[in-house]
């Protein structure tokens, strides 16, 4: 039991809120949340179209700096 639960919690931490799919190429945003950087890449050019090279960012919205 406690076993499943700890697999479940690292699966959790280990996962892409995008994809969910497990990290490909992590990269990790100024306010700390991380995801593949395909999936970042794909939905930067979906949010900041026109804009001044940022974007929100896809957990919390706090706006974010092209690196």
């Amino acid at each position: 039991m406690a076993e499943a639960i700890i697999t479940q919690i690292s699966d959790d931490f280990l996962e892409c809120t995008i994809c969910l799919e497990p990290y490909k190429d992590p990269k990790i945003l100024p306010c700390l949340h991380t995801f593949c950087k395909g999936c970042l890449e794909k939905f930067v050019a979906q949010q900041s179209e026109g804009k001044d090279d940022k974007f929100p960012c896809p957990t919390c919205r706090t706006e974010t700096e092209l690196p």
